[in-house]
């Protein structure tokens, strides 16, 4: 038979004491790690819902000309460059009320989305909108009032 075992109250200080220590030392030492990792995410800044609402007083539809592109589905790096040329083009001429007008369809991806937000970082083009109501992303070349 076994007999029960009857602890003094040395072995329950030294219990709680080590219950509350580890648990301060294990973040005191994991915190570091955790700082340190590296996470990786993607940051992405997309234009207003409707960008156009910004400009209540000027509507960009009506007053600039655009030239209307068909965007590609899951365009290749060729079909990217010959937008960048036109991207480069349109800010070359520097014709003010003058742009750009992407097509986009519903089997475009996320990633043509964020291909065409890249080329916009790449050309340093400061003025672009994505309208959702007509699925168009325009690229405006000195717009002012």
């Amino acid at each position: 038979m076994r007999k029960n075992k009857t602890y003094s109250k040395i072995d329950n200080l030294t219990g709680v004491i080590s219950l509350l220590i580890i648990p301060v030392l294990f973040v005191g030492i994991f915190q570091k790690e955790i700082d340190n990792q590296n996470q990786n995410f993607l940051k992405l800044y997309l234009p207003p819902k409707d960008s156009f609402e910004m400009f209540t007083d000027y509507n960009y539809r009506e007053k600039i000309e655009y030239k209307t592109m068909d965007l590609p589905v899951h365009f290749t790096i060729e079909q990217e460059i010959y937008l960048k040329a036109a991207v480069l083009k349109l800010q070359e001429e520097n014709i003010q009320k003058t742009g750009l007008k992407f097509q986009l369809t519903d089997n475009h991806t996320y990633n043509d989305l964020v291909r065409l937000l890249n080329l916009m970082e790449i050309t340093e083009q400061p003025q672009y909108c994505w309208h959702l109501e007509d699925n168009y992303f325009y690229v405006v070349n000195n717009f002012s009032n």
